[in-house]
């Protein structure tokens, strides 16, 4: 695996432990089962990891489409075994993409409860809703 993508690959899964470790303590806090004295830092620090990790996640496919293009500029698609590989690429590049769109749309909820940019609550409804349709999609391909 190359090396920048697996560095992303663990920044993200490290970004999202994070940030579901904290939005459980959050939970708690907001339940009223056990009240922490920083509350709101909790909240925001989980926000600050959930964008870490769709971050990583955008660096590791926007690098993936540029691998896949490399590639595909000195692959010979005349012989049989070029367009089988072209083929290759070319779903590796769908999958790239998809994604890409995906972790586009989820930055824009933490993105905003920072105070990076400043969506309102029916463009950050409508990013998941993106969000969610291309996981739905994603998931129901892989049972079908």
């Amino acid at each position: 695996m190359d090396p920048v993508i697996r560095y992303c690959a663990v920044g993200r899964q490290l970004g999202y432990f994070t940030y579901l470790t904290l939005e459980s303590l959050c939970f708690l806090d907001s339940a009223g089962i056990y009240k922490f004295k920083s509350g709101k830092k909790l909240a925001s620090e989980a926000a600050r990891a959930w964008f870490l990790g769709i971050l990583f996640s955008i660096i590791g496919g926007t690098y993936t489409m540029y691998k896949v293009n490399e590639k595909e500029k000195y692959l010979t698609k005349t012989i049989a075994e070029g367009k089988v590989e072209s083929e290759k690429l070319a779903k590796e590049r769908q999958a790239a993409v998809t994604q890409l769109i995906s972790d586009v749309c989820d930055i824009t909820i933490p993105a905003t409860s920072l105070g990076y940019v400043n969506f309102d609550e029916g463009a950050l409804g409508l990013a998941g809703t993106c969000s969610s349709l291309i996981g739905l999609k994603t998931v129901w391909k892989k049972t079908a």
